[in-house]
């Protein structure tokens, strides 16, 4: 098999004894700086941004885009960057972001290291004028509109990678009846009423 060098990253999890089927996906690649993998991460990111229906969802996700530690969340005109790098750059991720997106605010979120949960330390703005534990915005995906508090406590109460969870059941609950008994902030069984659940 191939040999991975420092700093080199797997977009997955290969399996010596079978053939992925996407060789290309398993691929090492080197790790870019910062200001090109989060410029690179917004380029695949391109039909979110272009799609009116959806203001809500994974700028960045460090561990699949070399940054474990970092993740950056998009919800309408606010940013907030989840890190648990003790040294962030956070002047590039900051005027990059501001260079590809319109943001009115851009918000730093320390977590632990392991669990990406929040530490006790509150959350700090790096652009625009506005208390972070104060942000309360309503944003889209796919046409539902959810309010949420981006930089209230562990989470937004809006959990973005459920995302295509939430159109998969919004797709397949016609004429069903749905309990949903996971309800955090209800974002599934909205879902489903969509659907015509």
């Amino acid at each position: 098999g191939s040999q991975l060098a420092d700093g080199d990253v797997c977009d997955g999890v290969v399996d010596a004894d079978r053939p992925s089927r996407d060789p290309a996906r398993h691929a090492p690649r080197t790790r870019l700086g910062l200001e090109a993998a989060l410029r690179e991460a917004w380029r695949r990111r391109q039909p979110l941004h272009d799609d009116p229906n959806i203001d809500v969802y994974r700028i960045f996700h460090g561990f699949t885009e070399g940054r474990s530690g970092l993740d950056i969340e998009k919800f309408g005109s606010v940013a907030v960057i989840w890190t648990s790098e003790q040294d962030l750059e956070s002047e590039v991720v900051c005027r990059t972001l501001l260079e590809l997106g319109d943001f009115e605010s851009i918000v730093v979120k320390p977590v632990q290291r392991r669990t990406m949960k929040p530490v006790a330390c509150a959350a700090e703005c790096l652009h625009g004028d506005v208390t972070p534990a104060q942000i309360d915005i309503e944003v889209r995906e796919y046409g539902l509109r959810f309010r949420v508090q981006p930089c209230a406590g562990e989470n937004s109460g809006l959990f973005l990678d459920a995302r295509p969870a939430r159109q998969w059941i919004r797709e397949h609950s016609r004429g069903r009846r749905v309990l949903n008994l996971f309800a955090y902030t209800g974002s599934l069984g909205v879902a489903a009423a969509a659907g015509g659940a």
